[in-house]
């Protein structure tokens, strides 16, 4: 644990207390800091070292009391699946994920019965949250805090160049640097951006970094978040791929739109995935003239499930790098004008849609050389204006 060494040697010094059923002066340990820093981590990285079990719950997702209990109890009488062979586990590590997700009253008396079984319960048990909240007071009392800060730059470096040594890739430590820099503090972020330009050509340069234009406080980069878009195989974990992406709707839109064909090569795939990304552009448009957010959670069911489970008839590539989405990068030049008014002339459409848009689809449509020769002839194009759909 690169940069909490400190932090390690306490979690391990109180689950030993416990497991050793010595006297504590705190009944169980909570650590804060914000996503992607490790908290969840060093618990299980201590637990492999200790030999024990890690029970994980999230708070967010048992936050009555009844549910509370009933899964502790689950915990604290199921069989491990190490107590079927020899290598038994020495116990077991009850782990609080997210427990800022109980807020109290609300949440039919969550945060009393988690207290009850703190007092309670013989297993060390951890929490992580992400930052002091004053309706947990009553929870500070009994709990150790070990706040977990962001990690510095040159630790980042650290474990990015063991990666990268492991992993073959060839990036000067300067490059290493800016990939660290950007990720303020995030080591997760730092690694998925590290992965997401390595995957391409094992060869990462600062250019590279410049052009993903990777500067952001986002959870997950939105380039890995697309390409773990199209390996799943549910609506549940098609939906949990964007749920930590920090990136707005309408700009995520963006992006599925001008991606999708780097990922479905197949014709009839592409067509349920755009005819999907269009009714989640009607949500869009509902949200915008009746300002209705509730809509917003049939959006995200359809770019996330819509859209990753229209790849039925050929698989997607392991990876790719996405490209921006064309409105963010690109602009009509002045020999580009006059192809570019006869389309809109033509579909009666405003510029930004051509922009955003239609364009993005008129270049997929004319990599095939048969469609090309098409579409010119339909937007009666000059030759020197053909240069528009390459």
């Amino acid at each position: 644990m690169v940069g909490f060494e400190k932090i390690a040697n306490d979690v391990e010094q109180y689950i030993k207390a416990i497991v050793n059923k010595e006297d504590v002066e705190f009944q169980a340990l909570l650590l804060e800091g914000p996503p992607g820093v490790g908290k969840t981590t060093i618990v299980y990285a201590i637990a492999r070292k200790m030999n024990l079990n890690v029970v994980e719950m999230n708070a967010s997702d048992v936050r009555g009391a009844e549910a509370l209990r009933t899964r502790v109890a689950e915990s604290s009488r199921s069989r491990d699946i190490f107590d079927f062979v020899k290598q038994r586990t020495q116990g077991k590590i009850l782990l609080f994920d997210e427990v800022d997700g109980i807020s109290g009253q609300a949440d039919r008396g969550g945060l009393s019965e988690l207290l009850k079984i703190i007092q309670e319960t013989q297993f060390p048990i951890i929490m992580t949250a992400n930052e002091y909240d004053s309706k947990f007071a009553s929870l500070y009392k009994i709990a150790m805090r070990i706040q977990c800060r962001r990690l510095q730059t040159s630790s980042i470096v650290k474990i990015l160049k063991r990666i990268v040594t492991a992993e073959k890739v060839v990036v000067d430590e300067s490059t290493l640097e800016i990939i660290a820099e950007n990720s303020n503090g995030d080591l997760r972020s730092a690694i998925n951006d590290l992965q997401g330009l390595a995957q391409g050509s094992k060869h990462v340069t600062a250019l590279d970094v410049a052009e993903q234009n990777m500067t952001r406080d986002t959870i997950e980069s939105i380039f890995v978040a697309l390409n773990n878009l199209f390996k799943q195989k549910t609506l549940t974990n098609a939906k949990d791929t964007f749920e930590n992406l920090d990136v707005d709707y309408s700009l995520l839109h963006q992006w599925i739109n001008e991606n999708l064909p780097t990922y479905l090569k197949h014709p009839l795939d592409l067509a349920d995935a755009y005819e999907n990304l269009a009714v989640a552009d009607q949500y869009l448009d509902k949200i915008g003239i009746y300002q209705d957010y509730g809509l917003l959670a049939y959006f995200y069911d359809i770019v996330s499930g819509g859209i990753a489970l229209s790849a039925k008839r050929q698989p997607p590539p392991d990876f790719v790098k996405p490209s921006f989405p064309m409105m963010m990068s690109s602009r009509i030049s002045k020999t580009d004008l006059p192809a570019f008014q006869k389309i809109q002339q033509l579909l009666h459409v405003p510029q930004s849609i051509i922009i955003s848009y239609i364009l993005v689809v008129l270049r997929n449509l004319a990599q095939d050389s048969e469609m090309q020769k098409n579409l010119i002839e339909w937007l009666k194009l000059e030759k020197s204006e053909e240069k528009i759909l390459k």
